[in-house]
């Protein structure tokens, strides 16, 4: 008798492990994961200041960074560009980067920091100040077209 109820729990063991190897019918509303996908979504002008006695020039802006893809980034570096409107206009990188850690899928990085630029960097007069997520491109993304921030236009203080 024993060994009739023994067979009969290892069948039922076996029809129980067979139902559980079936394949589910997938959701319907189920999207796929999408990588990283990191972009500038908030960047405002803090402050610019001369500083004559280090010889710089110091930019100081608010930058939010938001991943709006499905995986964490890796970590990466913002990148930052200025551009004189007047004279030859040409893009210059600046040689100060921001350090951006690793942003969970929907979450965001938000620093204040300040760019610290050797004076000779710029001439007097207006230019404009731009960043870009993941200037470097550490980062696989799902859209590397949309990393760049507005441009802010500033006056630069005269010595």
């Amino acid at each position: 008798m024993k060994n009739a109820i023994v067979l009969i729990a290892l069948f039922f063991c076996a029809g129980s492990i067979a139902a559980q190897n079936q394949p589910l019918p997938a959701p319907k509303n189920l999207k796929p994961l999408t990588p990283p996908d990191l972009r500038v979504e908030e960047f405002s002008l803090v402050s610019v200041i001369r500083d004559a006695a280090n010889k710089k020039v110091n930019i100081q802006v608010l930058v939010r960074i938001k991943n709006f893809g499905g995986f964490r980034s890796g970590s990466s570096t913002t990148v930052a560009y200025i551009k004189s409107p007047s004279g030859t206009a040409t893009t210059k990188t600046l040689t100060a980067t921001l350090p951006v850690p690793d942003i969970n899928p929907g979450a965001s990085f938000v620093k204040v920091y300040t760019f610290r630029e050797p004076e000779g960097s710029f001439r007097p007069g207006n230019f404009d100040f731009w960043v870009k997520a993941d200037g470097r491109n550490t980062v696989a993304e799902s859209d590397e077209n949309n990393n760049l921030s507005t441009i802010i236009s500033i006056a630069l203080p005269v010595r």
